[in-house]
């Protein structure tokens, strides 16, 4: 192998390696700032719940226990969005990191005669934090369950009325 082609591969495994640290770095940093914003913003709408519910209370005050759900799915609709943000983000992360690695592992050691694995195994360790952010909206919607459960059972012999659950 000539002197030209031996540069020319040491200084493309050495870009990969750079690729690789970076991206690594960026999934880190979309997970720590994504919980971040997520959190941020469930904490932010349950101040505002808890102030619709307060005026909706004095307004009916019989209807102290309840919270309605098209006024709760307005603030998940927003943590959907949220979620879905960071969630194409942090797959695009993983899709560069990916081909990077391949990229990487064709090389066959490279310059530094270091050989590439492919972790196709460990698949997870990618995808798992795209699917936690996908999580937040369903725990939103588990909130008002929990918070108003007089709602939520309202809602069920609603739907069981107009026939959309069956009945036992």
């Amino acid at each position: 192998m000539t002197d030209n082609a031996l540069e020319h591969k040491k200084i493309k495994e050495q870009w990969l390696r750079e690729e690789l640290r970076a991206t690594r770095s960026l999934m880190n940093n979309t997970v720590q700032w994504g919980i971040t914003v997520l959190a941020a913003a469930e904490l932010t709408l349950r101040f505002l719940r808890a102030e619709i519910h307060q005026h909706f209370v004095v307004r009916h005050p019989e209807d102290a226990e309840r919270f309605s759900l098209h006024h709760w799915v307005i603030g998940t609709v927003l943590m959907m969005i949220l979620s879905a943000v960071f969630f194409i983000i942090m797959r695009r992360h993983r899709q560069r990191f990916q081909h990077h690695r391949r990229q990487l592992s064709q090389m066959d050691g490279g310059y530094s005669s270091i050989s590439e694995e492919l972790s196709g195994g460990k698949i997870l360790i990618y995808i798992v934090p795209e699917m936690l952010f996908l999580t937040m909206p369903l725990f939103d919607i588990s909130l008002w369950i929990v918070l108003y459960p007089s709602s939520f059972w309202s809602l069920i012999e609603q739907l069981r009325t107009w026939g959309l659950i069956m009945s036992h």
